[in-house]
């Protein structure tokens, strides 16, 4: 999980995230970044591929404020953009083949080939301030939402001609859209009536509107409040400012259905941004919270996709790991490499299969890297781990068993 943070000293985050366990804190300042950090903190987009991203850090900095990074994992070697942004940069988006920069004036819009990093061209005529951008998932569309009437513009990513909403938004505060996963609608989260709508990417007419509860609404601007939901087609997983700050939104029947509240670990703010673990053996997403001035305050929270319910056991990390002057704004993303894994039965003296806790740590530095828990009527377990390893393999007794732990040295994981 890596992201920028505005208002202090360190400016970056990187965690590594850990199968049944809490994440570690890989690095508290961000390696190469290039300048100031704006106030309305910073934006991060990961590309299909989950490792390269872009980040625009809120600057009006031109040449400063917005960067290309080929593997997010570090941050490392950033590319410098081709032309620079002169406005304060809020949002950005990437696909397979362009990046996409969003600021508060003009050139308003930029577009990148990420092949060879050369602007396109794409009209701007009639932008403004840019709140939200997102590509379609067959990488054919980008919609964009900003402050000038008609608000929503979608342009062809082949011509970079573009069509404007027929249907008008009430006001210019659409700060959520994201496409169904088909490509043939998107979805958008407003501050005014209707607070959701679905319109049809290739008409731009409005076929749905949502206007009875305003807690369906986002917090703010220049935050992600809406994403794709993983595994259900043309379902949404939704940021709101009203508890319990996080929904799922299903397009094909027009239901809003909330999670079950988060109610421990410190003050909890409305839901800014929405980050999806894209390992499905998670079955997670994150939720950002607005971060007030009464602590303890919550920055981050994981809820299970399954069940809609937050994860029993909430990482103390995630209070305070997050954190800026205003934390709550700046979505992160969770980078993602083919993992290694490591697999087995456990058995006891009697050669039943048994329920019992699995942990592998490094073998070079004894660091614990993954823990699971064998299947009581298999005992098969599925250990996922980021390299190859050595690992050695704890298998714990149970309490009351009078044997001691079994380790596997040097144990060699296969690919997933």
């Amino acid at each position: 999980m890596a992201g920028i943070i505005y208002g202090e000293n360190v400016a970056g985050r990187i965690l590594e995230l850990r199968q049944g366990l809490d994440p570690l804190l890989v690095s508290s300042d961000l390696i190469s970044y290039p300048g100031s950090i704006g106030s309305s903190g910073a934006f991060a987009a990961l590309a299909p591929d989950l490792k390269a991203g872009v980040v625009t850090f809120n600057s009006s900095t031109s040449g400063q404020n917005f960067r290309y990074y080929p593997d997010m994992n570090t941050m490392a070697n950033p590319v410098a953009p081709a032309a620079g942004f002169a406005a304060a940069t809020t949002v950005c988006a990437i696909s397979n083949d362009y990046y996409a920069i969003g600021g508060t004036g003009s050139p308003f819009l930029y577009v990148f080939k990420r092949s060879d990093h050369s602007l396109a061209s794409v009209a701007t005529t009639g932008l403004s301030s840019i709140y939200a951008l997102d590509f379609s998932p067959d990488g054919t569309k980008l919609v964009v939402t900003h402050g000038n009437s008609p608000y929503i513009r979608v342009y062809n990513t082949s011509t970079w001609g573009y069509t404007d909403a027929v249907t008008v938004p009430a006001g210019g505060s659409n700060y959520g859209v994201a496409f169904t996963s088909d490509s043939t609608r998107f979805v958008v989260m407003c501050n005014s009536s209707p607070y959701v709508s679905i319109y049809n990417a290739t008409t731009m007419v409005r076929s749905y509107g949502y206007t009875a509860n305003s807690k369906y609404t986002p917090a703010t601007n220049y935050i992600r409040p809406l994403v794709r939901h993983p595994t259900t087609a043309n379902s949404f997983l939704m940021a709101i400012s009203g508890s319990p700050y996080i929904a799922e939104f299903n397009a094909d029947t027009q239901v809003l259905t909330d999670f079950t509240a988060l109610t421990t670990g410190g003050v909890i703010g409305a839901g800014y941004s929405l980050i999806v673990d894209p390992d499905p053996s998670e079955d997670a997403v994150y939720l950002r919270h607005n971060v007030g001035s009464t602590f303890p305050s919550r920055t981050l929270s994981k809820f299970k996709l399954s069940t809609r319910a937050p994860y029993a056991s909430q990482a103390a990390i995630y209070r305070n790991a997050m954190w800026g002057n205003v934390g709550g704004l700046t979505p992160f993303v969770i980078t993602y490499d083919t993992p290694y894994k490591i697999t087995g039965t456990v058995r006891d003296i009697s050669n039943n299969p048994v329920a019992r806790v699995v942990r592998a740590h490094r073998r070079d530095t004894g660091e614990l890297a993954a823990q699971t828990t064998s299947s009581a009527s298999t005992g098969n377990y599925d250990l996922r781990v980021p390299d190859i390893g050595p690992y050695d393999v704890q298998f714990m007794t149970a309490a009351g068993e009078l044997l001691n732990d079994l380790f596997y040295a040097q144990t060699e994981p296969q690919p997933v």
